[in-house]
């Protein structure tokens, strides 16, 4: 009787033992499948303005001789803080938005000046930003813009009645170009569209009879052009 009882002990504890193993390797399993969810959703989210916005809090407006600018507190954890620059007010007319300020990343440009203030005449943006927002350069004498193969988005209004633009390219990294982006541009003639943008809000309603959009076949540029009348022709 006893050795009887002894041989059910044993097999109970081997039991909960390997149940035990069991559930662990599960545990261990299913917390390596939420880590790669997660690892995959941060490389979605990772760098996307619009999300990091979302998740984002003021911390101070300031600014220095050239730029006045709001730094936000990423809640996201991508960065500690990024910089949105909010208006030019230095003197040159030639200007490169910086990569930093403050030692932090700027990720957004917005209504740097107003039609009455404007003085800028060329700009070039720097690696790292990540949004042309809304009003950047509306109604600057800016006739010429290099913009950086890191924008995503060019928000309504970002180059709106820039009557000496006369050319502009949107790089491969721009996901969205929105509402009246390029818009009332007179003397615009030539804008090349990349097939990566997937987003097309009506960027301009109101444009010069010479403009042509150039773009691939088939791309979310010529589906546009071909339904708002505007001129389309295939890069070569």
């Amino acid at each position: 009787m006893k050795k009887l009882v002894s041989i059910l002990l044993v097999a109970l504890m081997f039991t909960t033992v390997f149940c035990s193993c069991t559930n662990t390797s599960n545990e261990s399993e299913n917390t390596t499948k939420n880590n790669e969810v997660t690892q995959q959703e941060t490389e979605i989210l990772e760098k996307d303005f619009h999300s990091i916005m979302e998740l984002s809090e003021v911390d101070y407006p300031t600014s220095n001789e050239d730029w006045e600018y709001t730094i936000y507190k990423d809640l996201m954890g991508f960065y500690e803080k990024f910089v949105v620059i909010t208006k030019y007010i230095g003197k040159e007319t030639s200007i490169i938005i910086p990569k930093e300020l403050d030692g932090y990343p700027v990720l957004s440009i917005e209504n740097l000046s107003t039609r009455t203030e404007s003085i800028i005449n060329s700009v070039e943006t720097q690696e790292g930003l990540l949004c042309i927002g809304n009003s950047a350069f509306y109604g600057s004498d800016i006739s010429n813009i290099k913009i950086s193969n890191t924008v995503q988005y060019i928000e309504a209004g970002a180059f709106s009645f820039c009557q000496e633009l006369n050319e502009i390219e949107i790089p491969n990294s721009v996901k969205c170009i929105d509402m009246d982006a390029i818009n009332g541009c007179n003397n615009l003639e030539k804008v090349i569209i990349p097939v990566n943008v997937e987003e097309i809000n009506g960027f301009v309603s109101y444009r010069s009879s010479n403009l042509v959009v150039f773009g691939e076949s088939g791309s979310k540029a010529a589906q546009w052009c071909a339904e708002s009348n505007v001129k389309f022709e295939v890069m070569k």
